[in-house]
Parts: C-alpha cells; sequence; structure tokens
C-alpha cells in the first residue's frame, strides 16, 4: 500500500508539471499574439514591456508575492504542503521564458492569425488548469490567492476568481497608462481569455476521465 501511495504521488506530480508546462506554452502564445494575455499574467506581460525583467521572472516575483498575501491571511491555517506554492511558482514562470525562447521568431501574419494563436492558448491554458486540478497536490500561487480569500470572506470560489481577474487587470490598465499615456498589453484577447480559459478546462474537467481510475488507485487500496 506504502509503494501504491508514492506512486500514486508521483504520477500526481508528473501531471502537475506536464500542466504546467502546456500552461506556459499557452500563456507565451497568448504573448505572441499581441491581442492581450489572461488576467493572471497582466501585471507581468505590461511590467515586462517596462522593464528589463521577462514575463516569466515577473510571474515568479508576482507568485512569490501572492504565495507570502496567502501565508498572512490564513497564518496557522495555511497547509503546509502549498509551500510547495514557491518553487511552483518559480518553475512555472521560467518555463514561460522557455516557451517564449522556443517561438521566438515567429510573428503572426495578419489579424485573424493573432486570433487563431489566442484560441490555441486559450486550449492550452484551459488544458494546463484541467491537469492542475486532476493532479490535485499543489495550486499555483494565483488559484492559491483566490482559495485564502474564499476561506477567510467565505465569498464563493468563482466570485472572488472574478473579483481577483478584474483587480489585476485594472492594475494593468493603470500601470499601462500611467508609464505609456495609452493602453498597452490589455486587449480583446484578456477579455475573451477570462471567458474562454475556464470554459475549455470545464470541458476537459468533464470529458476527460483517462486519469481519474489510476490517481483513485490509492483510495480503492
Amino acid at each position: 500500500m506504502g509503494s501504491t501511495r508514492i506512486k500514486n504521488i508521483w504520477i500526481r506530480y508528473i501531471l502537475l508539471t506536464f500542466g504546467l508546462f502546456v500552461m506556459a506554452s499557452g500563456v507565451a502564445l497568448s504573448a505572441k499574439s499581441d491581442l492581450g494575455v489572461s488576467p493572471i499574467s497582466s501585471i507581468p506581460y505590461v511590467v515586462s514591456m517596462i522593464t528589463d525583467f521577462t514575463i516569466g521572472e515577473l510571474t515568479a516575483i508576482m507568485s512569490t508575492l501572492l504565495l507570502i498575501i496567502q501565508i498572512g491571511l490564513l497564518r496557522s491555517k495555511f497547509p503546509k504542503e502549498q509551500f510547495l506554492q514557491f518553487p511552483v511558482g518559480i518553475l512555472f514562470g521560467y518555463m514561460i521564458d522557455l516557451n517564449l525562447f522556443l517561438i521566438e521568431t515567429y510573428r503572426p501574419a495578419s489579424y485573424p492569425e493573432q486570433w487563431l494563436l489566442c484560441l490555441l492558448s486559450f486550449v492550452l491554458i484551459g488544458f494546463g488548469v484541467f491537469c492542475e486540478v486532476k493532479a490535485n497536490v499543489v495550486m499555483l500561487p494565483g488559484e492559491g490567492f483566490v482559495n485564502a480569500i474564499t476561506k477567510v470572506s467565505r465569498v464563493q470560489f468563482s466570485k472572488n476568481k472574478i473579483i481577483v481577474d478584474s483587480a489585476m487587470v485594472i492594475t494593468s490598465v493603470v500601470i499601462s497608462f500611467a508609464y505609456f499615456a495609452k493602453l498597452h498589453g490589455i486587449r480583446e484577447g484578456t477579455i475573451a481569455a477570462a471567458l474562454a480559459v475556464g470554459f475549455f478546462a470545464s470541458i476537459f474537467i468533464k470529458r476527460i476521465t483517462f486519469f481519474d481510475k489510476h490517481l483513485a488507485q490509492e483510495t480503492a487500496r
């Protein structure tokens, strides 16, 4: 039974790591589309335009800050296993930079092609979220932050998610106008991402059941 539990954990972390890479590739494609990234990536994306930091480095920094806020909100109730959000957030950030490096020379040739990139990014990010949910081990700091607010406020996770995403987009808009005196990095793709990513993730969660029986083996025994 012990070996089954260890195997189960390994499968979960492999699935999580794979999901992170898929999600990072989606973020990279959305950045390349130049139609705006998802709300959670909007602040790193805009700030990367005005500093020498990369999107991935800024994602890692923001992930660390969100983790610190979670610890402050939950204090002794913060789950110890969620300290792993720190390396997971760092890894995710550098995966974004790796994916951006892999497609560095690519440029969409037309507006429809930009939207095709956006659509593909929504599917990839949605699938990455699906993997994260199925792995059920460590949350990305963005989701962990929303989860911490949910526990403190007792408001539904979905409502807090909307509030947090909206706050991040508004912050990105303020930064953009403060530095460029116009909107940069936040476009129609950002709004579409806020709607489409959750939609695709829910489809994957409902339709793909392959992992369920494997990840449930430990409980069954």
